[in-house]
């Protein structure tokens, strides 16, 4: 793997020189961390998102790749499946780029004359995609492409975003700690949850519709009774919680990670530990995705870079795939095309 990495390196560097001399420079990817891991919402596939911009679909029972694209290089920090899994879609600069989840195909673009923050909500039923841009939380409607629903907000700092089960309401994490719940038919400030104390990486509306789960910077994750605002209970955490964290689909659980590779399970209704697991052995990273069902979750492990899949309730290794080499091999032969072309 090393030696591959030495060649990129090599044909990289190359290509920028092609790539000058022709007045056609563009960046080009390299192999850096694994951003996102994503069930498809049927649990067969799972969606890795590589810093530097490769974009792969795996079959999880057979540990096969199915798709792969490298033409995203640079753009997306996470990616997100529609709730029916048949698109992907993020955050490009001034767009929403929605693709086919299995031939990555680009089925359309939703534009905009500012820049978007990287944060993007679907609505459970599919039908609406909520962003933040410069003052305003606008909502589209997936299928049609248009504006349904803009909300101005005297705050331009909002990190994340989440649909209320019923899409009746709405709610922002700010960098400013505050948590803003808006009712989207109104459009009004329906709530103002204030008990953080440093900027909100994730919100997250719990299946029931009444409560909440926020995760910090500072270093706290706490569930909130969204109809009194008060926080039912505070988890805390020694690690920065933007990668030691992960909310299950459904809000039902947290897996949070801890120093040595210890993971821990709790269970959002009560806020206690269902499940301590020492993985130290496996070499598992703080990047991982959780199946819909939360019967299992995957996670990069190992200096190779193998996907693993873990039995969600009793930690035990279920399969596991090789997947750096993989995605390797093929930017190498992607960067040598371009760098071929550069040189025409």
């Amino acid at each position: 793997m090393i030696n591959i990495v030495k060649r990129l390196n090599l044909i990289f560097i190359f290509s920028i020189i092609a790539g000058i001399t022709n007045n056609s420079y563009s960046y080009l990817p390299s192999p850096v961390e694994i951003t996102a891991i994503k069930y498809s919402p049927d649990d067969k596939y799972i969606l890795i998102y590589t810093y530097g911009g490769v974009i792969s679909l795996w079959d999880e029972q057979k540990g096969k790749l199915l798709k792969i694209d490298f033409k995203y290089y640079w753009d997306p920090i996470e990616v997100f499946f529609t709730p029916d899994g048949k698109y992907i879609a993020f955050v490009r600069d001034y767009s929403i780029k929605i693709l086919d989840s299995m031939t990555f195909n680009e089925i359309r673009t939703i534009n905009f004359s500012k820049y978007l923050k990287d944060n993007l909500a679907f609505s459970d039923n599919g039908q609406f995609i909520a962003c933040y841009s410069s003052y305003e939380l606008q909502i589209y409607n997936f299928n049609t492409a248009n504006i349904v629903n803009t909300i101005k907000i005297n705050d331009r700092s909002i990190r994340s975003i989440s649909f209320s089960p019923d899409n009746k309401t709405i709610a922002c994490g700010l960098y400013s700690g505050k948590i803003l719940i808006y009712d989207l038919t109104t459009k009004l400030l329906k709530k103002e949850l204030d008990g953080h104390s440093n900027f909100i990486y994730e919100v997250k509306f719990i299946n029931d519709g009444k409560h909440l789960l926020s995760k910090s910077a500072d270093k706290t994750i706490k569930k909130w009774d969204i109809e009194t605002g008060r926080i039912i209970y505070e988890l805390k955490q020694e690690l920065h919680l933007s990668r030691f964290c992960n909310f299950s689909p459904d809000g039902k659980y947290i897996i949070v990670v801890y120093k040595d590779s210890i993971y821990k399970i709790f269970e959002t209704n009560n806020g206690k530990v269902l499940k301590t697991m020492n993985m130290k052995s496996h070499q598992v990273g703080y990047k991982l995705g959780i199946s819909n069902d939360n019967s299992r979750f995957a996670v990069i492990a190992g200096s190779k870079g193998f996907l693993k899949i873990f039995d969600f309730k009793t930690g035990a290794l279920l399969k596991e795939f090789e997947l750096s080499r993989i995605i390797n091999h093929l930017l190498y032969r992607f960067v040598r095309e371009r760098s071929r072309q550069g040189m025409r």
